[in-house]
């Protein structure tokens, strides 16, 4: 092994024992090692950390996740703005100062995909994926088909490989 190729080792080997054990630290045991902290505000840190996860719910999390996805809410599509405005009353309940921003923005979605496999044995393929059981979002009526979502438009056909 060259000298080079054993240093890159070498840097790449106490890279991510480094990582490892900065990864591994327990959240009570990096109080003072915090990046960006001094010790006595890495403690008020993670004090403050404790109280806001002590308030969180995890049932209020399934609950808003499950009414969020119980419709398609793909980018401006009518139930997105329902989502957005349900988190606006929830934000302003919780006392802060919230509004809705609206941005115009580039985001095409298709009118129509297909893959089809022509010649002397024609195939269409599905392009969806079977509905998961017990996730009732995963088969929603009017959710998009899979699609590159910044991919060009048009036809293409070729000879198979």
């Amino acid at each position: 092994m060259t000298r080079t190729r054993l240093r890159v080792v070498l840097a790449v080997a106490s890279a991510l024992v480094t990582f490892t054990a900065i990864a591994t630290e327990a959240p009570h045991q990096a109080g003072s090692n915090m990046l960006g902290f001094t010790p006595a505000s890495a403690a008020a840190q993670l004090s403050l950390e404790q109280r806001f996860d002590a308030q969180l719910d995890p049932a209020d999390q399934h609950a808003w996740m499950k009414q969020m996805s119980s419709e398609p809410n793909q980018v401006g599509s009518p139930y997105d703005k329902a989502n957005a405005e349900s988190m606006l009353k929830k934000f302003r309940e919780w006392g802060w100062d919230a509004h809705i921003e609206q941005f115009d923005v580039l985001y095409p979605t298709p009118k129509k995909v297909a893959l089809e496999l022509l010649g002397p044995r024609p195939f269409t393929a599905t392009l969806h994926e079977p509905p998961i059981p017990g996730d009732a979002s995963s088969s929603l009526p009017g959710a998009l088909p899979p699609y590159n979502v910044y991919g060009g438009n048009g036809d293409v056909t070729a000879e198979g490989v």
